[in-house]
């Protein structure tokens, strides 16, 4: 493949293609961290890195936070939390921004209230300089293959 010649508007010779890295450790209970990583074997440097670190527990609340790199693209840090009030009420929290153009990607705030055989969800978010509120209603069961 490094021998070949290529006709002009080809793209370059590359012999060799990425290596992908992944590691997912959890060391204890209620704790997970994971790695996604892209090293480009032919210019020699890290194309992409992706790690992602949770904290959760039984009831269903969680806090994540996240790295993001894409080579010359993006630089990105992600945060969420998720927080179980009660059986019937969660709240959730989202931030990403992105650190090579110093601006926030989204900022979402939601809430959603739980039924026995329904839920209704308000969330309230700013991506890009777009602003969106939504609510929805789900009837828990419809759709279902049983």
């Amino acid at each position: 493949e490094a021998r070949r010649e290529y006709s002009a508007g080809q793209k370059d010779n590359r012999p060799f293609g990425d290596i992908v890295l992944e590691l997912d450790v959890l060391p204890f209970q209620f704790f997970s961290l994971s790695a996604r990583n892209t090293f480009d074997v032919n210019s020699g440097g890290m194309k992409q890195n992706n790690y992602d670190l949770i904290l959760f527990d039984s009831r269903g609340d969680s806090v994540s936070a996240g790295y993001r790199y894409t080579r010359n693209t993006l630089e990105g840090i992600n945060l969420s939390v998720k927080a179980e009030i009660n059986r019937s009420l969660g709240l959730t929290y989202i931030l990403s921004q992105n650190r090579l153009d110093q601006r926030t990607v989204e900022s979402t705030v939601g809430m959603l209230y739980r039924k026995q055989c329904w839920s209704l969800g308000l969330s309230f978010s700013e991506q890009g300089g777009d602003r969106s509120f939504m609510v929805y209603f789900s009837l828990l069961g419809l759709g279902k293959n049983n």
